[in-house]
C-alpha cells in the first residue's frame, strides 16, 4: 500500500507508522467505489499544517498539531486506475543532522464503509481539540474557515464560544464572497452561544469567522483569538436563538428582542458574618421587609428567565448557603446542564463549608466558588468581618484535598479592598498559593459608601467608610497592587478581577492614614476638588464606557424584586421592581433604554458615574 515517498516502518511506542516525504503516494488494492479511507496522521510541527489527498480530484485536511485520525471519501478523490492517491504536504520538519525528508507521520491505513458527510466540517484556522473542565473546544486563530453542507430552509449555523479577554471582542461572520459580513460582540466569561441564521450569508457552505482580537499570551506561541466548540448546523432552541440575537444586538439594540443570558438573585439577605464594610446593613437591610425572606417574590423570574441563561449566580448579598433556598435555584441548573452548558457561581464566605455542605457543594453543577476572605491575616480578617480565619483556612484546605472536587470547579479568593487591608494583599497571595486556589480576585469598595458615614463594629473599631476608600491613597494602593501582582506572577496564582484606578500620577499625595474622622474629613474635601480622573480615578473621557454590555447581557434582581443589569445600581437600589410577571417593561424600560442610547453615543449615564468599575474608572 505504500508507495514512493514514504520511509521504513517505525514505532513510537503507540503505533506502527511511516514518514512521508513532502510527496507521497499510497496504493489501493480496489477501486474503492462507495467507500472510506481511513489512517492516522501525526503532524510534529506546532502549527496546524494541510495534507492534500489527490486521486483525479483532490481534498484538503487540516492537521492540527499531534495525532488525528483522517478519513477520506473514495468517491470525492477519484483514485486513479490502479488505485493510486498522492499525499502531499508543503511543510518540510527541520531537525539538525536529520538528512531524510520529513513531514508527517503516517500510521497504518485501511479501507471500510465510507465516512459520513459532516454537515459542518473545521476547514482551517482551527487548532487541535482541548478540554477546560466543562467542554471541549478548539483554539480558533484570527481567521478560521468552516464548511458547510446540505443546509435545510430555517437552520443556522451555531457554535459555542469563549472568550480570554476582559473586554468584549468583535467576531465578524461572513461567506468567501463578502468582505465584512456582520458583526458580532464575544462577551467575556463564561460559554456563549452565538450563531446567524445561514439565509443571512449569499454563499453559505463556506463560512468565514474573523476577528482583530488576539490574546497576548508570553507562554504559547500559537497564535490564538476565540475558544470554539460544538460547532453545528440546526433549528436553534429559545436557548440558542436568545443567545445568539443578544450576541448581536450588543451595542447595537435600544430596545432589545433578547432576553438577558447571565443572570444574578438573591436566594437570601441573611448572613452569618456582619463584615464592618457591608452595603447591606447601611442601604439594603431597611428595605427588606423581612431579611430572611428566600424566593417567594422572585420565583416566576427565575421560572422565565433560567432556561435562557448561560450563567446563573444565586447570590448578592446575603451568605447563600445560611438558607437552603439556593439549592431551588442549583437544582433547576442541574436539569438544563443535563441537556446544555450552563455556568453556576456561587460567591460565599466559605465558613458554613463542611461535613455534609462541602459534599452536597462539590457534588453539585456549581462551577464557579467565588471565596469572600478580604484579609490576609487572622487579626484584620476578626476585625473586618468578624470571622474565625482558621475556620476558613481550615475548610478551604479540606475543599483542595476533597476527591469529589472535580476539574471543572474553580475557586477563586476575593478580596475588597480598602485602606484598612490592602497592605495585606502578598499575604492574601500567599493564602491563595497554600490553599490551591484557581485565581484571585480583587474588588474596589463600592463607591456608594462613601456616602454611608461611620459603622462601630466589634472591639470598639470604628469603620468610616470613606476615610476606606483607596482613591485617597493613591501611593500606597499602587505599590500594594504592585507588589501583589508580582508576588502572584511568581508564585504561579492566577489573577482575575484588578480595580481600574488611575494612580500614575506622581504628585498626589496620600491623605495620613488612621487620623481623626474629622481631620480625614476636611483632607478629603480638599482632595476631591482636584480634577476628576487626578483625584478620584474616574476618568469619563476615557471611552471605555463603550465597551459595557451589561445592559444587553446581565439582570440582577433581590429577593424583593428590585432590579438593575450591575452590581453598582443594585447598591443604588436598582433602577426598576420586577416582582410581578412584568419582566418585559423593565428589561426595556425607559431607564434601561436610556442607559444602552448613553452607552452607544459614548456618555456616562448619570447613575454610574461614580461607579468603580473597568468601564467608568481610567483603565
Amino acid at each position: 500500500m505504500y508507495g514512493a515517498g514514504f520511509y521504513e516502518a517505525e514505532h513510537d511506542g503507540v503505533r506502527p507508522f511511516r514518514w512521508m516525504e513532502t510527496t507521497a503516494v499510497l496504493r489501493l488494492p480496489v477501486s474503492g467505489e462507495g467507500r472510506g479511507l481511513y489512517f492516522a496522521v501525526g503532524n510534529p510541527s506546532s502549527e496546524e499544517q494541510p495534507l492534500t489527498v489527490t486521486g483525479r480530484r483532490a481534498t484538503t485536511l487540516r492537521l492540527p498539531p499531534g495525532w488525528s485520525d483522517a478519513a477520506v471519501a473514495l468517491d470525492d478523490i477519484a483514485p486513479g486506475p490502479e488505485g493510486e492517491i498522492t499525499l502531499s504536504c508543503p511543510h518540510r520538519l527541520d531537525v539538525p543532522g536529520e538528512t531524510r525528508r520529513l513531514t508527517l507521520m503516517v500510521g497504518e491505513a485501511t479501507l471500510g464503509a465510507a465516512p459520513a458527510v459532516a454537515p459542518v466540517t473545521l476547514e482551517s484556522g482551527f487548532y487541535g481539540e482541548e478540554t477546560d473542565g466543562i467542554a471541549s473546544f478548539r483554539w480558533m486563530r484570527p481567521e478560521a474557515r468552516i464548511a458547510v453542507r446540505q443546509a435545510n430552509p430555517g437552520e443556522w449555523l451555531l457554535f459555542s464560544v469563549k472568550s480570554p479577554s476582559v473586554w468584549p471582542e468583535e467576531l465578524h461572520i461572513a461567506d468567501d464572497t463578502e468582505d465584512a459580513g456582520f458583526c458580532i460582540h464575544i462577551l467575556p466569561g463564561e460559554w456563549q452561544v452565538v450563531g446567524a441564521p445561514l439565509a443571512l450569508l449569499k454563499n453559505a457552505e463556506r463560512v468565514r469567522l474573523s476577528s482583530p482580537y488576539v490574546l497576548a499570551a508570553d507562554s504559547d506561541s500559537r497564535t490564538l483569538s476565540f475558544m470554539v466548540a460544538d460547532v453545528r448546523i440546526g433549528v436553534p432552541t429559545a436557548y440558542e436563538k436568545n443567545s445568539a440575537i443578544m450576541h448581536r444586538e450588543v451595542f447595537k439594540a435600544i430596545t432589545t428582542e433578547s432576553y438577558p443570558t447571565c443572570l444574578a438573585c438573591d436566594t437570601s439577605a441573611e448572613c452569618n458574618l456582619r463584615c464592618s464594610f457591608c452595603v447591606l446593613d447601611k442601604v439594603l437591610r431597611d428595605k427588606y421587609e423581612n431579611p430572611a425572606k428566600g424566593l417567594e417574590k422572585i420565583s416566576l423570574i427565575v421560572e422565565k428567565l433560567l432556561p435562557l441563561a448561560s450563567k446563573i449566580q444565586p447570590y448578592i448579598t446575603g451568605e447563600p448557603f445560611f438558607r437552603d433556598d439556593i439549592w431551588t435555584i442549583i437544582e433547576k441548573a442541574e436539569r438544563i446542564r443535563q441537556e446544555r452548558m450552563i455556568e453556576v457561581e456561587v460567591s460565599t464566605n466559605a465558613l458554613l463549608l463542611k461535613g455534609e455542605l462541602a459534599e452536597k457543594v462539590l457534588r453539585s453543577c456549581i462551577t464557579s466558588l467565588l471565596v469572600t476572605v478580604n484579609a490576609g491575616t487572622a487579626a484584620t480578617y476578626k476585625r473586618l468581618c468578624g470571622g474565625d480565619f482558621a475556620t476558613l483556612k481550615s475548610n478551604l484546605l479540606a475543599l483542595r484535598e476533597s476527591p469529589l472536587r472535580k476539574a471543572s470547579l474553580v475557586v477563586s479568593l476575593s478580596f475588597v479592598l480598602m485602606r484598612e487591608n490592602m497592605e495585606e494583599l502578598p499575604a492574601f497571595v500567599r493564602l491563595a498559593q497554600e490553599v490551591g486556589a484557581d485565581a484571585i480576585q480583587i474588588w474596589p469598595l463600592n463607591s456608594v459608601a462613601a456616602e454611608m458615614g461611620e459603622k462601630t463594629s466589634r472591639d470598639g473599631f470604628v469603620f468610616n467608610y470613606r476615610q476606606q476608600m483607596p482613591r485617597y491613597y493613591p501611593r500606597v494602593t499602587r505599590i500594594m497592587l504592585e507588589k501583589c501582582l508580582g508576588l502572584a506572577d511568581a508564585l504561579g496564582v492566577r489573577v482575575g478581577n484588578t480595580p481600574a484606578y488611575r494612580m500614575d500620577d506622581a504628585h498626589i499625595e496620600d491623605i495620613p492614614y488612621p487620623i481623626p474622622a474629622r481631620e480625614f474629613s476636611a483632607l478629603a474635601d480638599s482632595f476631591d476638588k482636584r480634577s476628576p480622573g487626578e483625584s478620584t480615578g474616574q476618568n469619563h473621557a476615557s471611552g471605555a464606557i463603550r465597551k459595557c454590555y451589561f445592559p444587553w447581557s446581565s439582570m440582577y434582581f433581590t429577593t424583593e424584586g428590585d432590579f438593575a443589569p450591575c452590581m453598582h445600581l443594585v447598591y443604588k437600589g436598582g433602577i426598576a421592581n420586577i416582582a410581578s410577571d412584568d419582566i418585559e417593561s423593565a428589561w426595556n424600560g425607559e431607564a434601561m433604554r436610556r442607559l444602552r442610547r448613553s452607552i452607544m453615543s459614548g456618555e456616562v449615564d448619570e447613575v454610574c458615574r461614580d461607579a468603580q468599575c473597568p468601564f467608568v474608572s481610567a483603565v
